[in-house]
């Protein structure tokens, strides 16, 4: 499964790690029973439940996440720089877990509670090698565990073993579908019971209920500054209009979506987002300036390649149309979600971004490399980053975070904001416990089923982006 926010809200179904967020983005225990930090915040030390068990009824250990952390950085995976703050973990006991920081890192237990940071099944991995998530049924450490899958979906059955608090589902059936799908159809046809939709669909009256959440995500529109077509900032600045042209529709594309406004990337629902960036400027505004960057109605430019997620092709289509207003010409190719941001062969680039926890941090990491990436390469930037990232003071941090975004957007115009992202999720009457929030799409690991939907009583039938 590719590195996004879908896959990360399954795998909280299936995996659980030390912490875990709650619907109130706050950071509770989860595996640990109970931990406590350093007073100079650098060393955590992790107690863990003694009756810890995987799927299979193996203990769990504090050395199963030592080996994955380990692993997971050996490997360079795409999700290895979360572990970059780390300097060492080490499994004290079977039970004991101690966690040292080269510098203290007040978002760090967020960091721990996200997906990419639980525990693999050690015993399993040494059996079966890089394989081993294959396997069905797959062993796994949360209130779920994956017994069957195909093209179409997977099934997931309760886990006998897991020990915390859960719903009364005995399974869930989860349908992939493709974004092309016809949400109302899927709905209608009563098979599903829960529906998480980017897009609003109205249920009869006693069919459903709906809920809707901010989402930690934003649409963003990137320029690799070291393509001639874009290396002038006035050359970016007069395609921010064409963007602001595009971003004010965002809701007429019915990717439940909400315009930026003159908000940055930070999206609404995280600390430190701005809402009083300069005003972009218009396309009249936009064509002056190409003309004084020595490109009027876009002579010189040449073809612009634009790299987009699937999930972005709407906008990025849209962004084509009004950037042909301006006289500027591109094209469209489209890339998996998992590689839109490292350097690919493009001049501008359209994805989707959300954060891994609830902190800017958690938003901007991955999101902005190392001084070196072709994205983003400017010395303030990485400069007031490593200045937030050190202090432990929370309005500091949020300052400079705040200066972070506004660089980025609106002094360089090195990135700029699409939309905001906006989840609305669809239930049954009979089906309670379900949630959505700002870090999260779906949760059903409290679902309670008042109604049986087949004679087994098997329970929630849901559909899936993934």
């Amino acid at each position: 499964m590719a590195y996004v926010a879908d896959t990360s809200a399954l795998t909280q179904h299936l995996f659980r790690g030390l912490l875990i967020v709650d619907r109130e983005l706050n950071v509770m225990p989860s595996l640990a029973e109970n931990f406590r930090v350093s007073s100079d915040g650098t060393t955590y030390l992790f107690q863990l439940h003694d009756d810890a068990r995987w799927s299979d009824g193996e203990p769990l250990t504090a050395h199963d996440f030592v080996y994955t952390w380990e692993h997971v950085r050996g490997l360079s995976a795409s999700t290895a720089f979360l572990f970059a703050d780390m300097a060492e973990a080490n499994a004290l006991d079977d039970h004991t877990l101690e966690v040292v920081l080269r510098e203290p890192r007040n978002y760090f237990p967020y960091v721990l509670a996200s997906t990419p940071a639980y525990p693999w099944p050690r015993h399993v991995c040494d059996e079966a090698g890089e394989t081993w998530h294959q396997r069905v049924p797959l062993v796994s450490s949360g209130p779920f565990v994956l017994t069957a899958r195909d093209e179409a979906g997977l099934v997931l059955e309760a886990n006998p073993r897991w020990r915390g608090a859960r719903g009364n589902l005995s399974r869930i059936t989860i349908r992939f579908r493709k974004r092309t799908d016809d949400f109302e159809a899927l709905w209608n046809d009563g098979s599903i019971d829960v529906l998480p939709s980017a897009r609003t669909v109205v249920p009869e009256p006693g069919e459903g209920c709906v809920e809707t959440a901010p989402v930690l995500g934003t649409t963003i529109v990137g320029f690799r500054t070291d393509r001639p077509a874009v290396a002038d900032v006035r050359v970016r600045r007069a395609i921010s209009g064409a963007v602001a042209a595009v971003a004010a529709g965002a809701e007429r594309i019915g990717l439940g979506a909400r315009p930026p406004g003159r908000g940055g990337l930070l999206p609404p629902a995280m600390p430190g987002h701005n809402y009083d960036l300069a005003s972009p400027p218009s396309m009249d505004e936009a064509r002056a300036l190409l003309a004084d960057a020595g490109h009027p109605d876009g002579e010189g430019l040449g073809r612009l390649r634009m790299l987009a997620t699937a999930g972005t092709a709407q906008q990025a289509e849209a962004l084509v149309e009004a950037l042909d207003q301006l006289g500027v010409k591109a094209r469209i190719d489209f890339s998996e979600p998992d590689v839109i941001l490292s350097g690919q062969d493009c001049d501008v680039w359209v994805c989707t971004w959300f954060a891994d926890f609830p902190d800017p941090e958690g938003f901007f990491r991955g999101l902005v490399g190392d001084p070196t990436d072709p994205i983003v390469s400017d010395a303030e930037t990485f400069a007031r980053l490593d200045a937030a990232r050190a202090s432990r003071d929370r309005d500091e941090r949020l300052a400079l975070y705040s200066a972070v975004d506004r660089r980025i957007v609106a002094d360089e115009v090195l990135m700029l904001p699409v939309a905001y992202s906006r989840a609305t999720l669809l239930r049954r009457p009979w089906v309670q416990g379900v949630w959505a929030n700002a870090l999260t799409p779906l949760r059903l690991d409290r679902a309670v089923v008042e109604r049986t939907r087949d004679p087994a009583g098997h329970g929630a039938g849901v559909a899936s982006s993934v």
